[in-house]
Parts: structure tokens; sequence; C-alpha cells
């Protein structure tokens, strides 16, 4: 049997046994509901029925994105190319073994003035491609990616 103090429709305390053989008379007085075993501290009681609160939840943090990395090798950024089906896996391999590049990036450096093309050949020669270089923002908006999508697609790269 479990005695309550109610104040305001709501169960302030819980005494676990007889009152007035618990605290002092002053006190006791305060503790004049009955309240079924399941009641505890703050729980609801209106028109002398328990009520429980709805549990509080706690959403689970945001995840932490995963950096991106500052670099990948040209074999990777081929690599998530044609697995995001933005080139053909041969075009892939080709770009990666001969340098050739594939033939939507080529027609897209191939319609720039000659020294744009000139220094989009080089970055593409490289063997290591840098996130932050002003390029590839620009290459990744004429084939119609965000930075966040770049920034997406250095990610998964990153991992192959």
């Amino acid at each position: 049997m479990k005695y309550a103090w109610i104040e305001n429709e709501k169960i302030r305390d819980v005494c676990h046994g007889i009152p007035s053989e618990l605290y002092h008379p002053d006190i006791a007085v305060f503790y004049d509901t009955e309240v079924p075993d399941d009641a505890v501290n703050n729980d609801g009681w209106v028109n002398g029925v328990l009520v429980k609160p709805e549990p509080i939840v706690i959403p689970p943090p945001e995840p932490t994105p995963v950096p991106v990395p500052l670099e990948i090798s040209d074999r990777q950024f081929w690599h998530q190319l044609a697995l995001a089906g933005m080139i053909t896996k041969t075009e892939a391999v080709a770009a990666v073994n001969t340098g050739t590049l594939p033939a939507q990036i080529e027609g897209i450096v191939a319609s720039l003035p000659e020294d744009p093309e000139f220094e989009s050949r080089m970055y593409f020669a490289a063997r290591v491609y840098q996130r932050s270089h002003p390029f590839v923002d620009q290459m990744g908006a004429v084939m119609g990616l965000t930075s966040a999508m770049i920034d997406d697609l250095w990610r998964a790269a990153a991992v192959l």
C-alpha cells in the first residue's frame, strides 16, 4: 500500500508505508491519498485516477558527417564516376590506364579556350585530385553537380 502527497493534480511524493509512522505529523497529513503500487513521483493524479506522463523520447544525435577527403587518387575518382553511372566502366579503365578522358568530359574540355583547356588536361593528368582545387567545382558545375554532390563523390571515392 502506498500513499501520496498530491499537489495540483500531480504526485509530489510517494510514501512507501504508513505516513504517520514515517514522518512528523505536520508532514504526514499531506500523504492522504492511497495510490496504486506503480505510482511514482511526478505522475498525474486527476479525479482519483493515476495518469502516467508520456515518456520523454530523446532523438538520437545527428550523425557526424564524414569529413570530405582533401584528395583522392585518379583511380578512385574515375572508379567512383563509373559506379555513379556518370561514365562507363570502360571509360574509367581507359582514363586510369591511358589517360583517355571519357567522351562527355573530353567534349567539355575540348570546348574550352586554349589556356583553360591546357589547364584542364594537366589537372586530369595528375595522379591525385585535390578537392579544394577550383577546377573541381568548375568542372562539377558544368556536369550539373553541386558542391555538396561533389563532396559526396569525394567521400565515396575515398573508400574505394
